[in-house]
């Protein structure tokens, strides 16, 4: 989808000690340097998070990801 993203992220082992949890961390890293590098904000000030519990429920997420952009032209942000 060209107005959002969708990622699966797996975290590994957490060493950290400010008590920020590892996936706010991450993300919020990643909204800063795409923010600094293209000069303006591109980013809603919060996220949708779940976590993947079993291989069922991966395989849902998967599927949502996968098909996702196919809905594209459904989006009300959608300008042909």
């Amino acid at each position: 989808m060209p107005n959002h993203i969708h990622m699966i992220v797996v975290i590994g082992n957490y060493t950290g000690g400010d008590g920020t949890p590892p996936l706010q961390s991450d993300v919020g890293a990643l909204k800063s340097y795409t923010t600094r590098k293209h000069g303006k904000k591109l980013w809603q000030h919060s996220f949708h998070d779940h976590i993947i519990r079993d291989q069922a429920d991966y395989l849902k997420i998967w599927n949502y990801i996968e098909t996702n952009p196919a809905k594209w032209q459904t989006d009300c942000f959608y300008v042909e």
